[in-house]
C-alpha cells in the first residue's frame, strides 16, 4: 500500500511541476519564433545528453549503496563518488576547446553553445543527489516540495527574462541557469546536514563508483541520445524551424514522461527493498505490481492522446499546430518506455551495469539510423516514428537481459510450485 501512496506523491508532484512549466508554453510560443525555440532546444538537448556524461552513473549508485552499504560507510562512498562527476567536466571543457569548433560546424550551431550546455548539465546534478537521497530515505513529500518549488522558481524567473527584458530564448536558459545554481547551493547544505558530504575521498571507492559508472555511462548518454538526438538531427538536416516544431510535439508529450518517471521515483526503492528480502511471496508481488503498471501506462497513452487537441488549443500558438501529429509517436514510445521502467532496475540492484552497454550500443546505432532514414523520407514526423520504435527494440532487448540475470515468476499462477522464481 506503501508504494502506491508514495507513487500519487510522486506523480502528483511531477505532475504540478510538469503543469507548471506548461503554463509558461502560450508565452514561449507567443514570444519565440520557430527558429528562438529552436534554438532553446539545441542547448537544453546538449546540455541533456552532456549531463549522464558528466555524472558518470553516480547518482544510481548512491541509490543503490543507500541500501547496501551500512550508515556508517555510506558517506564516505558517496563523497568517493564525487571525484568523477569533477574530473569528467575537465575532460569535456577540454574537448569542447579542442573540438568545439568542428562539432559546431557539423551541427550548424555556434560552438560557444557547447558550453553553455556544459555549463547547464554540471549544475543539474547536486540536485538529483539530493531528489535521489530523499526518495532512498523515503521522504516523498520533501521530494514534492523541492521538485515544485525548482518548476515555480524557473518559470517566475523565465517570465521576467522573456517577457519584460525581452531576452528571447537565451532568457528561459538563464532561468534554468539561476535556478540550478540555487538549488545547488541547496544540496551542498543539505547533503553536509546530513551527513553525506565528506571532504575527503577513499581511492578504493572512487575505483568501484568508477567501474560502475563504466556500465552505466554509455547506457544513459545512449538513452538521452535516443530521447533527445533526433533534435540535433533534425537542426543539421531540416533547420532551426523543424527542431522548434518538433520540440513543442516533445514538450507536450513530455508530460506522459513525467508520469514515467514519478513511477521510476517511486518503483527503485520498492523494488530493491523487495529484491533485498528475496522471498517468492516479494518475488510475485513485484510482478502483481508490474502487471498493474504496464496496463496503467496504456490506459494513460490512449486518454492522453485523446486529450492532445484540447492541450494544443489551451497552451500552444498556432503557427505550432503543425507538430501535433507527431504526439502519439512521441506518446507511445513514452508508454514503451514506461513498460521498461519496470524492469531495468533490475540491473542495477544487481550491479551488472555492463550489459546495458551492449543493449545502449545496439539500440543507439538503431535509433541514428532510423533517424537519419525516417526523416529524409517523411520530414519532421520520420523523427517521432524512429523514437517510438527504438524504444520498442530497447524494451524488449532489456526485458531478455534482466529475465536471464534475474528469472522472475511472470506466470508464477500457471505453476504448481508456489516458491517459483522463474516464469
Amino acid at each position: 500500500m506503501k508504494v502506491g501512496i508514495n507513487v500519487l506523491v510522486y506523480m502528483g508532484s511531477s505532475l504540478l511541476a510538469g503543469a507548471v512549466p506548461l503554463l509558461l508554453m502560450p508565452v514561449m510560443t507567443h514570444h519565440l519564433s520557430e527558429a528562438d525555440y529552436g534554438a532553446f532546444a539545441m542547448v537544453t538537448t546538449l546540455a541533456a545528453i552532456m549531463t549522464p556524461a558528466l555524472n558518470w552513473g553516480t547518482t544510481a549508485l548512491s541509490g543503490v549503496d543507500f541500501f547496501k552499504r551500512s550508515a556508517a560507510e555510506f558517506p564516505e562512498s558517496f563523497s568517493s563518488g564525487l571525484l568523477l562527476p569533477v574530473m569528467s567536466l575537465a575532460v569535456l571543457m577540454t574537448l569542447i576547446l579542442l573540438f568545439g569548433q568542428s562539432v559546431g560546424a557539423a551541427l550548424e550551431i555556434p560552438a560557444w553553445w557547447l558550453s553553455l550546455g556544459a555549463i547547464l548539465a554540471i549544475l543539474s546534478l547536486p540536485p538529483l543527489y539530493v531528489s535521489s537521497l530523499m526518495r532512498a530515505r523515503n521522504e516523498p513529500y520533501k521530494f514534492a516540495a523541492l521538485e515544485v518549488s525548482t518548476a515555480v522558481s524557473t518559470v517566475v524567473l523565465a517570465l521576467m527574462f522573456i517577457v519584460q527584458l525581452k531576452m528571447d530564448w537565451l532568457g528561459r536558459v538563464y532561468a534554468t541557469a539561476l535556478t540550478s545554481l540555487a538549488l545547488s547551493a541547496f544540496a551542498a547544505w543539505w547533503l553536509r546536514r546530513h551527513g553525506y558530504l565528506l571532504f575527503r575521498a577513499n581511492r578504493e571507492r572512487t575505483r568501484e563508483a568508477f567501474q560502475f559508472g563504466a556500465g552505466v555511462i554509455a547506457h544513459d548518454i545512449g538513452g538521452q541520445v535516443i530521447r533527445y538526438g533526433d533534435r540535433l538531427l533534425l537542426g543539421a538536416l531540416l533547420g532551426l524551424a523543424s527542431t522548434g516544431q518538433y520540440a513543442v510535439a516533445a514538450s507536450i508529450a513530455g508530460v506522459m514522461l513525467v508520469v514515467v518517471a514519478a513511477f521510476n521515483r517511486a518503483w527503485s526503492p520498492f523494488l530493491f527493498s523487495r529484491l533485498s528480502r528475496g522471498g517468492g511471496a516479494d518475488h510475485r508481488e513485484i510482478v502483481k505490481m508490474t502487471y498493474l503498471a504496464a496496463g496503467g501506462f496504456l490506459v494513460l497513452f490512449l486518454v492522453f492522446n485523446a486529450a492532445t487537441p484540447l492541450l494544443y488549443a489551451l497552451f500552444v500558438d498556432e503557427k505550432f499546430n503543425e507538430s501535433m501529429a507527431y504526439v502519439r509517436w512521441l506518446t507511445l514510445g513514452y508508454f514503451f518506455a514506461g513498460v521498461y521502467a519496470t524492469y531495468v532496475d533490475y540491473i542495477f540492484y544487481m550491479k551488472r551495469t555492463r550489459y546495458l552497454s551492449v543493449t545502449t550500443a545496439v539500440n543507439l546505432m538503431c535509433n541514428l539510423g532510423l533517424n537519419y532514414v525516417l526523416v529524409k523520407a517523411f520530414g519532421t514526423v520520420g523523427a517521432a516514428y524512429a523514437f517510438a520504435a527504438t524504444m520498442c527494440l530497447v524494451m524488449c532487448l532489456a526485458f531478455v537481459i534482466v529475465n536471464r540475470l534475474h528469472p522472475m515468476p511472470w506466470l508464477y499462477w500457471l505453476s504448481s510450485k508456489p516458491e517459483a522464481h522463474s516464469g
